[in-house]
């Protein structure tokens, strides 16, 4: 049995299958998690010779009664916190068929023995049960995001054995919080990218012209590598040691990120590196603000498309790794670079590129996470923010224990900044200078003219490093991107011909449903879906802006689908569906023609 679970699990998770087999059962442990007979003759793990994993008594009919408790409503994915000796796990799968199930078992002991005593192969196989053993709750919530951002579970149901909340009390919580606040998060990326889809698309191909212009960033990690990083952002707090800054100007390189842009430039600050990604109007208030056109502006393509031509500054730019749009426009180009990682913020993405450079220590200022002292910025930012409705806030408790309020928004901010340091493990060299504003777990909270007087010790020749940066000339063919472009421009302009006839052939089926050759008739806008999507254009671009709005409006299609027995009326719901999806895709290619066009669409911003 032992053998055999064995053997999946080096086929299915090859880590979990390393890490049990790599496992010392050594005397401490056993002593800890020990096996033993019930008075019924089955078997049940006692820990610490005090507490039964199981029942005593009949484990199974628990199982059983446990299983019964559990009611989906519109869940499509179960997440149960303890595997134990497995004795719902029939159960479950059995009454759950076809849900997404995700079994988290924190401790590698009880894991071990539970496969040792009972057949998992065909739920290790299975590919809706998901097994993730032996995890810190960080790293299980990023894994549950991985599937929650691939759209394999959306709605979730959350349980947890009930001898796990003895052992486990601090793990389920944070746990549960943790995944209350990631779907949280996850559902306002997805209502984020439904609205904003069009409005990035237009940027991309609005600033797709700058990219034989600049460089990528990629030549930035040699010249600034082993280097201090101070991460600027635009909390009030920041008012505390703004001051300090000009004390560091050759010990560090300083990266402002949004309205820091703006204060730093009021308060005579020059950053030496300024992040943007924001696609918003609000972004290009930021450059059509600032005077200070020195600092070199690092960019993902989906940035405000007035903010390139307001800035006339050194520039770079960047790739995201949730930025889909620009992967196969760079593979055409053979354009190689690294991927950064964002979350929901532009500090966050800097804190990624920090490691990505290996600075040697990175500093976060202003960064509150909270409305400190009930605003939103420090003075000098070009848009300000007051607490006005205090009902619509969620309190909090700041780095000095008083209560503050802040919004769901911040605090998926934090929890990213949490999961990315412990995930890396950069507990050491990461300070939050702040000096005010939430306090971020594993991040040392330490006054600035601390870190100043013990670390920023080092004179690094910052100002020369820069000039050379800013001399980094683009190094992409001109012919392949012109080339490109002028196929692009060719392929759009088939997209819209074959997206307007395929909008007219579902309109005429619309008043066919009860024909006998409806789906003889269905089959050319079949026809017309293939040859779209064929095009490379569409797959570029087009697929990926309307990929998520598409699901969206499929799963809603689907689910009213299995309601119907009529068939007159299922064809009637097909057709809305898709009119609906094709119409976004219509919409989406009228977009790029007037971002080509370089035509203004003001309703988009």
């Amino acid at each position: 049995m032992y053998d055999r679970n064995m053997e999946y699990l080096e086929k299915y998770y090859p880590e979990t299958y390393k890490e049990i087999k790599d496992y010392n059962l050594d005397d401490r442990n056993y002593e800890k998690y020990k096996l033993i007979e019930n008075k019924d003759k089955s078997l049940n793990i006692i820990i610490n010779n005090k507490m039964y994993l199981h029942s005593r008594y009949n484990p199974i009919k628990e199982a059983k009664i446990w299983i019964e408790g559990i009611t989906l409503e519109n869940e499509d994915s179960i997440i149960i916190l303890g595997l134990g000796l497995g004795y719902y796990l029939q159960d479950l799968v059995e009454k759950f068929k076809g849900k997404k199930i995700i079994i988290i078992e924190p401790e590698i002991h009880i894991f071990y023995k539970s496969i040792k005593m009972k057949d998992y192969s065909r739920y290790i196989s299975d590919d809706n049960i998901v097994f993730i053993i032996n995890h810190d709750k960080y790293t299980v919530r990023s894994l549950i995001e991985h599937y929650i951002k691939n759209r394999k579970i959306k709605n979730i149901y959350f349980a947890h054995l009930p001898s796990y909340n003895n052992m486990y009390e601090e793990y389920i919580s944070d746990l549960y919080k943790q995944i209350r606040s990631l779907v949280k998060l996850m559902e306002g990326n997805l209502y984020t990218e439904i609205i904003s889809s069009k409005r990035w698309v237009y940027n991309i191909l609005r600033n797709i012209k700058f990219i034989p212009k600049n460089s990528i960033v990629d030549k930035v990690k040699d010249i600034i590598k082993n280097v201090p990083i101070i991460i600027i952002s635009a909390g009030p707090s920041l008012e505390n040691n703004i001051h300090l800054l000009n004390k560091v100007k050759e010990k560090a390189i300083i990266i402002a990120v949004g309205s820091a842009v703006n204060i730093l430039e009021k308060n005579n600050i020059q950053p030496n590196i300024i992040l943007a990604i924001d696609g918003n109007k609000a972004e290009g208030n930021i450059f059509k603000n600032a005077k200070n056109h020195n600092p070199l502006l690092i960019y993902d393509n989906v940035i405000y498309y007035e903010s390139l031509l307001d800035y006339s500054g050194p520039k770079m730019w960047l790739t995201l790794k949730s930025d889909k749009y620009m992967d196969r426009f760079c593979e055409k180009l053979e354009i190689k670079s690294n991927k950064f990682l964002t979350g929901g913020s532009v500090a966050n993405l800097a804190l990624d590129f920090g490691k990505w450079v290996e600075a040697t220590y990175i500093i976060f200022l202003g960064q509150d996470l909270c409305y400190t002292k009930e605003k939103l910025y420090a003075d000098g930012a070009v848009h300000q923010e007051h607490i006005e409705n205090k009902d619509k806030y969620i309190i909090e408790k700041d780095i000095y224990g008083k209560e503050v309020y802040t919004k769901s928004a911040f605090l998926n901010f934090k929890s990213w900044f949490e999961d990315y340091v412990n995930y890396n493990k950069l507990n050491k060299g990461i300070f939050n200078c702040t000096e005010g504003g939430l306090p971020i777990l594993g991040v040392p909270n330490i006054s600035f003219q601390e870190v100043i007087d013990n670390y920023l010790i080092k004179e690094y020749n910052i100002e020369e490093k820069m000039n050379y940066l800013h001399e980094i000339q683009a190094n992409i063919s001109m012919e392949a991107y012109e080339e490109l472009i002028c196929k692009y421009e060719l392929e759009l302009d088939r997209c819209l011909v074959l997206s307007k006839e395929r909008i007219k052939l579902l309109t005429e089926l619309e008043s066919k449903c009860d024909e006998s050759n409806f789906y003889k008739m269905f089959d050319k806008i079949t026809e017309k879906t293939n040859e779209l999507e064929e095009i490379d254009f569409y797959k570029d671009f087009t697929d990926e802006t309307d990929k998520l709005y598409r699901q969206a409006i499929e799963i809603g299609t689907y689910n009213a689908l299995d309601q119907i027995d009529d068939v007159v009326k299922k064809r009637e719901r097909l057709l809305l569906g898709l009119k609906v999806q094709y119409e976004n895709i219509d919409e989406i290619l009228e977009v790029a023609v007037a971002a080509i066009n370089e035509e203004e669409i003001e309703e988009l911003f």
